[in-house]
This record gives C-alpha cells, structure tokens and sequence, in this order.
C-alpha cells in the first residue's frame, strides 16, 4: 500500500522474552518488549517526543482495551489519528476491569477515528454500527483454498486413500501453559502431536499436520 508500517507487539506473559528485540527492512519493522519494561519505557519516549517528521500517522492499537488505552493516548501525544481493532468481546476478557459508572470499551470506541471489526456479530452486540466502524473479516484466498473430491486430493499430495486423515489449519501459541508443559514440554507443534497421536494412532489412523 505504499506505507511505512512499525508493529510494536508487548509481551504481557512470559519472562524468557527479551527486553527488547527488533527487526524490519526500513518500510516494515518489528518491535517487541515486554510490559513494563525499560524497553517499553524506551520505546513510549521515542514516540512522545520524536520529531513531527517522524511521528506516526495513524496508531492502530490491537489486543485488549488496556492496549486500546494506550495507543489512544499515544495519538492523542503525536496528534495521530487513531484506529481501534476490536478483534472480539474485550469486555468478556478474563482481565477487563468493570468499574461501575464507566466503560473503557465504549469510551474508546467514542474516541476512535476508525474501529476496526472482524465480524458483524461485535460491533451489533456493542449497540449496532457506527460511520466510523469497518469490518474486515478473516478469510481466504480461494483461488488456492477451494473445496476438491476427495480422492484427487488425496492423489496429488500422495496421501493414502484409505487411511483416515486428521487435519489442523491455525496459528499455534504457548498461551496455555499447563497443558504444554504437561503433554510437551512447552512446545505447541509437540503437543498437538502428541494428543492426536495419543487418540488416533492407536485406533490405526494417519495424522496429517498442517
């Protein structure tokens, strides 16, 4: 799209993440820290108080309300605009606070320039549509993903027609720990081996990981 894009991505759980860790190529870059830390200290001065030239456009803030807070903030300190994506229910997280008298998802979704949805379903459930808002919902690109019989499929990528197949498509993430660290050590691509392993293989199916 022609634009300079700079993720920053905080880390609110694991302690083995560096304080801070960059990459990029100069018209994208990756920032993470953890929370609360120098790092993150760091990274909020450079944005309050760096040149005009090179303050942010737009601060898309992602993740929780918490995360919506401050980058509402931070637009607010660079004079940015500020784009809102409520990915889900952030006030059925497990960590929202409910302060009586005020809540921070709608006073965030007032403030925002753009709010950003996934789906219908959240933005109706939040009292129906807005100008501001704009649903970008998750999909795929079909000219590669398309339904195919079922035994042409299996011939061109040399599966068995027989064997029963168990199939995942999604992102993996350690975020929940004692069933890792029970069943893997930790590491998600193990585990769900492991657990389907457990229950497939033994009854005399194949298990196809993707």
């Amino acid at each position: 799209l022609g634009a300079t894009v700079h993720l920053w991505l905080i880390d609110y759980k694991w302690r083995t993440t560096r304080a801070e860790a960059r990459a990029g190529d100069g018209a994208f870059s990756l920032l993470c820290t953890r929370v609360f830390s120098w790092g993150m200290m760091r990274q909020l001065i450079r944005l309050i108080f760096s040149s005009t030239s090179r303050r942010p456009q737009i601060i898309v803030a992602s993740g929780d309300c918490y995360l919506g807070l401050m980058g509402w903030l931070l637009a607010k300190l660079t004079k940015s605009q500020f784009a809102f994506d409520i990915y889900d229910r952030y006030d059925e997280f497990p960590g929202y606070l409910h302060t009586p008298g005020f809540d921070l998802l709608s006073f965030l979704r007032k403030r925002a320039d753009i709010c950003l949805f996934a789906s219908e379903l959240v933005p109706e459930q939040l009292g129906g549509r807005r100008s501001s808002d704009l649903v970008v919902p998750n999909g795929i690109d079909t000219q590669h993903f398309r339904p195919m019989d079922q035994r042409s499929c299996r011939r061109q990528f040399d599966l068995d027609d027989e064997e029963l197949l168990v199939g995942y498509f999604g992102a993996h993430w350690l975020n929940r720990r004692q069933f890792y660290r029970n069943n893997a050590g930790g590491h998600p691509f193990k585990t769900y081996s492991q657990a389907w392993r457990t229950s497939m293989f033994e009854s005399g199916a194949a298990f196809f990981f993707v």
